[in-house]
């Protein structure tokens, strides 16, 4: 495993460095020509009925691109979204995105992965990749993400990543869950994880 050290702790409201390459992807700022592979997968139904959005058309993808291109990140109670290419073609497979909160501590994140690279590792690769971004390069405590209670995927791959789990009190009338992960438990997880690596 990669020691998380190796990646320069940066400042809060500078942007960081992007891209990060994971095995088979990268982590990266959004191009205008991701927009109509990005609206593809998310006018999705399967993908659309575990989101906050009922329909999605190239006219949101522009008007979120534009939005992005004046944002600064880490902005208290601003959303930062990062595309997912595939790390040969760079093609977007997914993004996700940090929410930083008006408490400095603590995150959200969300994410989504186009249907076709549905389980063959890549949300686990790319979200270790973003939780180590959060609490080594960005220095936070805590992570949240909610999820649509039935989205019986997401909290598999939370629960693999160490997150715990409760129902979360909220006024969206879909029912949610919450899941976090303290800084403290994930490096516990870490040192575990390099205890058992072979030799």
């Amino acid at each position: 495993m990669r020691e998380p050290g190796k990646i320069p702790v940066m400042p809060d409201n500078c942007c960081p460095n992007l891209p990060i390459e994971c095995q088979r992807l990268r982590l990266r700022d959004f191009h205008r020509g991701d927009l109509e592979q990005f609206t593809q997968y998310r006018e999705n139904p399967d993908i659309a009925r575990y989101q906050g959005w009922d329909m999605f058309c190239m006219d949101d993808a522009l008007k979120l691109y534009e939005v992005l291109q004046g944002l600064r990140f880490g902005v208290p109670l601003t959303w930062y979204q990062i595309a997912i290419s595939d790390l040969r073609t760079d093609a977007i497979v997914g993004d996700c995105v940090i929410y930083f909160t008006r408490d400095n501590s603590t995150v959200d994140i969300g994410f989504t992965l186009a249907p076709q690279v549905h389980g063959i590792g890549y949300a686990h690769e790319a979200i270790s990749r973003l939780i180590e971004l959060v609490f080594v390069t960005l220095g936070k405590q805590r992570i949240i993400a909610v999820t649509h209670a039935h989205n019986v995927a997401a909290h598999r791959l939370l629960g693999r990543l160490g997150f715990d789990q409760r129902e979360h009190d909220s006024d969206d009338p879909e029912p949610e869950l919450m899941h976090t992960l303290s800084l403290a438990r994930w490096k516990i997880l870490q040192d575990g994880d390099n205890n058992t690596s072979p030799a």
